[in-house]
């Protein structure tokens, strides 16, 4: 049996040992690091001048991690346009050498942490991507009752604003090699004591580590048997609208106190009403994209913007709006070559 703290954390008895600051730094798991790094950007330019010079840059960066004088390097950052959200997003690129250390940490790091996390927690963990955590949801809505409610809950500038303290009280909470935990830190935002860099691969991992408190809290203090979250986005469902408001004061409580963190929306609403989660709106017995989706598939039509009306069929793939989206397609693009689709749209095309 798993014990629990008062807060809902797991204790110590679940982690799985994990590699000390000498393994974790070895030559071999840095250029382990460096293979998963270049995946899908040997070609890009600054990565290219990297691994031509691999070797040189790799016993430099070693050197530095040895004798515990290593700094990262200034960060890349660049703003970009987020269709989902609809709003401008801050990204912050790590320096090539930083990045290696990002994906070797990553790496050796992922299943030692992964072991404490819950099963419904999703994004950014292996086999824990938008349709999986979308079908969670449904199958929750499927088996609560048709009168019943659900509580969703988005928290505000989630990755903006991490507490450091409470990260490394988090990390140290399952790394117990100081000098693991130092240079984890290290690879958090520099310039203050708050807030991640978006884009860095680090990033994701820290943040699944900050709100897995949250989690705990949630499923084994306050009970919770039908809780979904993927990144700041959870899902309380089949519950009573009593229970409802009383779980979000409970919940908004423990942000606050607990993780420094507040809430940006609440919403109940009955279960036979749908819930807009992780970019589809999903019924106990069907589930389609949201209308920003299919508007913006609308205008990949009208640009003809072939990459872009494929990615949109690949997202609706597996909703109910899957068939529209290729009528549409057929009636708008009836020239629409072969070649420019991969997969199962060929076969869908040519019906």
């Amino acid at each position: 049996m798993t014990n629990q703290n008062k807060t809902g954390e797991l204790s110590n008895n679940h982690i799985k040992a994990c590699p000390n600051y000498k393994e974790l730094t070895s030559y071999n798991s840095l250029y382990t690091g460096l293979l998963s790094c270049l995946e899908n950007k040997r070609y890009r330019r600054k990565y290219y001048d990297f691994y031509i010079n691999h070797t040189c840059e790799l016993k430099a960066l070693k050197k530095a991690l040895d004798s515990k004088t290593y700094q990262p390097q200034p960060c890349t950052q660049f703003t970009i346009f987020c269709k989902s959200g609809q709003k401008q997003r801050l990204i912050t690129e790590p320096a090539a050498i930083d990045n290696v250390l990002h994906h070797t940490i990553y790496r050796a790091l992922y299943n030692v942490f992964d072991k404490g996390f819950i099963f419904d927690s999703y994004g950014c963990r292996i086999g824990k991507g938008t349709l999986r955590a979308s079908n969670r949801c449904q199958q929750f809505l499927k088996q609560s009752p048709k009168d019943s409610y659900y509580l969703q809950l988005d928290i505000r500038k989630f990755y903006y604003s991490i507490d450091h303290a409470i990260l490394r009280d988090s990390i140290a909470h399952t790394i117990k090699d100081p000098d693991i935990v130092n240079l984890m830190m290290k690879l958090v935002n520099p310039d203050s004591n708050v807030g991640l860099n978006v884009g860095a691969m680090l990033s994701q991992l820290y943040g699944l580590i900050y709100l897995n408190r949250l989690d705990h809290y949630i499923k084994r203090v306050l009970k919770v048997k039908q809780y979904v979250r993927y990144v700041d986005d959870m899902a309380l469902i089949g519950l009573t609208k009593e229970q409802c408001l009383e779980l979000k004061d409970k919940i908004e409580a423990f942000l606050k106190t607990e993780l420094k963190l507040e809430l940006s929306k609440a919403i109940i609403q009955p279960v036979n009403h749908g819930i807009n989660f992780v970019g589809f709106h999903t019924w106990p017995d069907k589930r389609r994209i949201r209308k920003l989706s299919l508007r913006n598939f609308k205008k990949s039509l009208r640009k003809q913007n072939i990459y872009s009306i494929q990615s949109h069929l690949g997202h609706a793939k597996h909703t109910n709006s899957y068939k529209k989206l290729l009528s549409l397609t057929r009636s708008n693009l009836p020239y629409l070559s072969l070649f420019m689709f991969k997969g199962a749209f060929k076969y869908d095309l040519l019906k």
